[in-house]
């Protein structure tokens, strides 16, 4: 080839792609020295590679770059395709080894800078629509992906001797009690015999008491919670058709609102009632959509049974309906029956169980006092709850602000990007539930109480995301899912690989102790460590050693203590209550459990 044609070439190449193959080859380096120095980030151990060694590396990277790029023949997308899959590669493998929400977000923002960079390049067209069969298989195998992954990772969790008594043992409790007489009993969750609902009215739970009846084992209540979230994925298409979403943008947000962290990471301490309010929410607003009556009074009542509180949603959405949506008849019809409810299940907690939980809003009530007392202090000082919105229980402002984009971001902020302002009133769950207590575990992505307030999110996603141009939707959508893609990574994949992890690396123990405790009568009360308790919930009588008050008429049979935490407080306090050695569970040099039993003319 002479000179002169060569320039030319040379001269007709776009300057935008050479920068794409240079960026996939450092990515393609990247991952390559990441597996040379042991599948780890750090930095003394990239400091021992050389120079040249890298630059070798750097330029066959390259040259392969540009031999990808004739190989795919697709000259428009060829390197944007190579340079989004060295990048994910890379992405991917160290969000998993540096377990940091940090480092996660701050890859998920590259990843949504290139796919807007994309999106104005227009090579996120696809060449062929999506059909509606593949729309629903596509989504159907996010649902199995989704199960498999949060529910494989939860069992793991239980197998392996890590899931607490709060809250996992006390439902295992309940749900053993239910099958037997259908009364929600426990005595692990207050230490005495005691119905839950009289610490939350939740008969929501009798909706999978068949499932458990046929499979009455806490694994079935393991695999439930990612079932019961799992099934979002239906509302969430059809809202989305319902608003005109062609098949691929529905997928898109399909995946967003199935991984999202605060669904995945709602999961981290297994079952809680508040997971059934993300699907039956998202029924609520499609039925609401559809102008079906009747399904939405189905509905609204399903919402209401998931928990005393769960009124409030339903409340702020009557609220939306009246001002936004101008639905009078149907926004009265909601809240009238909501507040009903709601005061009639407050009368129910007061008179008959253990009270309402003001607690969680104790930084509004400095004499004490009742909810009343919390909604009046709001009303006559609304300027004291601004100061409260981002300020966490240590006084730091970073905790929520952190919460709020970690909730946020995977919608690609959609929820923000309102052209009515009365929309933004669909936020408001998420400003009294989770920003304005104190209380740590409201703001903690970790935790259980946001499942409520991201189906408004997704919701309010799909209402905004419809009043902007096409091509604006599709790069939210896309930026959303890179997004949640990476975080999901970072977040639900690397917790599902540590607990496998753990619990292979450590069978033989789990089996030892799970031996050891299938010849505890089934008829035996029982004193038990909190991550023992799930294993031992199949009785009448059970108390977790950290809440229980002991005293000279203690009359449990067995108190099994967990040695793989320092339990010597326990053992000298029931050794002083009369208990006697019974044995010590040992895996070759390893003990595991300690087993004290109440001598028999003790318990005469």
């Amino acid at each position: 080839m002479s000179k002169a044609r060569l320039s030319e070439k040379l001269s007709r190449l776009p300057f935008d792609h050479l920068i794409l193959r240079l960026f996939s080859a450092w990515c393609l380096s990247a991952v390559f020295f990441f597996f040379l120095n042991g599948g780890s980030v750090s930095l003394q151990k990239a400091a021992e590679t050389g120079l040249p060694t890298f630059a070798v590396v750097f330029v066959l990277n390259f040259i392969a770059a540009c031999l990808l790029h004739v190989i795919l023949r697709k000259r428009e997308r060829a390197d944007a395709l190579v340079l989004g899959v060295s990048f994910s590669l890379y992405a991917g493998l160290t969000v998993l080894n540096a377990e940091s929400w940090y480092y996660s977000f701050g890859m998920a923002a590259l990843a949504a800078v290139f796919v807007y960079y994309c999106r104005v390049k227009g090579w996120l067209r696809l060449k062929r629509p999506v059909s509606s069969l593949k729309k629903w298989a596509v989504a159907a195998i996010m649902f199995c992906v989704f199960v498999l992954l949060v529910g494989g990772t939860a069992i793991a969790r239980l197998k392996s001797f890590t899931a607490p008594n709060y809250d996992f043992g006390i439902f295992c409790q309940m749900f053993y009690n239910m099958r037997r007489s259908l009364r929600p009993f426990t005595t692990c969750e207050r230490d005495m015999l005691l119905s839950h609902f009289a610490v939350h009215v939740s008969p929501i739970f009798y909706v999978i008491l068949p499932l458990y009846a046929l499979f009455p084992s806490p694994v079935t209540l393991e695999l439930v919670q990612p079932l019961i979230l799992g099934s979002a994925v239906l509302p969430v298409l059809l809202l989305a058709r319902r608003y005109g979403f062609s098949n691929a943008r529905s997928l898109a947000l399909c995946f967003i609102a199935l991984f999202h962290p605060a669904v995945v990471c709602g999961t981290n301490y297994d079952l809680h009632e508040n997971c059934f309010l993300y699907p039956l929410l998202l029924w609520v607003f499609y039925f609401f959509e559809t102008e079906r009556p009747a399904a939405l009074a189905v509905f609204t009542l399903l919402t209401l049974f998931v928990k005393e509180d769960a009124a409030v949603y339903v409340v702020f959405f009557a609220l939306y309906a009246l001002i936004a949506r101008r639905r009078p008849v149907t926004a009265a019809a909601m809240a009238c029956g909501a507040l009903a409810y709601f005061f009639a299940a407050l009368y129910f907690l007061t008179k008959y169980g253990n009270g309402v939980m003001t607690g969680r809003y104790e930084n509004y009530l400095p004499l004490g006092g009742s909810l009343i007392e919390v909604v009046k202090n709001v009303l006559v000082a609304p300027g004291y709850v601004f100061t409260q919105l981002f300020v966490d229980n240590g006084g730091g402002y970073a905790s929520k602000i952190w919460f709020a984009l970690q909730l946020l971001a995977p919608l690609a902020f959609a929820p923000l990007a309102a052209k009515k302002v009365s929309n933004l009133l669909l936020v408001l769950p998420m400003v009294l539930m989770n920003l304005m207590p104190v209380y740590p575990y409201q703001y903690d992505i970790g935790f259980q109480y946001h499942f409520g307030v991201t189906a408004f999110l997704v919701y309010l996603a799909v209402i905004n995301l419809n009043d902007l141009p096409k091509p604006t939707v599709k790069t939210f959508l896309s930026a959303g899912a890179a997004v949640t893609a990476l975080l999901f990574f970072g977040s639900a994949v690397s917790r599902g690989l540590y607990y496998q992890s753990k619990y292979r690396g450590n069978r033989a123990d789990y089996a030892v102790m799970n031996q050891a405790l299938e010849e505890i009568p089934d008829d035996a009360s029982v004193i038990c460590s909190t991550y023992l308790l799930p294993h031992l919930c199949q009785r009448d009588e059970i108390y977790e050693d950290w809440y229980h008050e002991t005293d000279e008429s203690e009359d449990a049979d067995y108190v099994i203590l967990d040695l793989r935490y320092d339990c010597e407080k326990y053992k000298e306090q029931y050794k002083a209550l009369g208990y006697t050695d019974v044995r010590v569970i040992a895996n070759g040099d390893k003990e595991l459990l300690y087993i004290m039993q109440k001598p028999e003319t003790v318990k005469e």
